[in-house]
């Protein structure tokens, strides 16, 4: 049987709204897992035939906005506090 972990992966941010860096070894595994979605493309879509190149660089982008919208609820799930504005010390 899956225990439920709840303890928080990434660190909420001083000031503004959202998450702020990772705390925990999910949080940067998941962290550094969107940095390599995002910039692997721009390494692999070059070495393309020129004819495939255009249908590559869409659906890369495709790609990289279903990651960010997955890595964005991710966060909301697993940021300590929440999502919230903050106002540093005020909160």
């Amino acid at each position: 049987m899956l225990q439920k972990n709840n303890d928080p992966w990434f660190r909420p941010k001083r000031y503004g709204y959202g998450a702020g860096l990772p705390i925990s070894w999910q949080g940067w595994v998941s962290f550094l897992s969107i940095i390599v979605i995002i910039l692997a493309p721009g390494f692999l879509v070059p070495l393309l035939p020129p004819a495939y190149r255009a249908a590559a660089s869409v659906g890369s982008l495709l790609v990289d906005l279903c990651a960010i919208g997955f890595f964005v609820v991710l966060c909301r799930a697993h940021t300590k506090g929440g999502f919230k504005w903050r106002w540093g010390d005020r909160d």
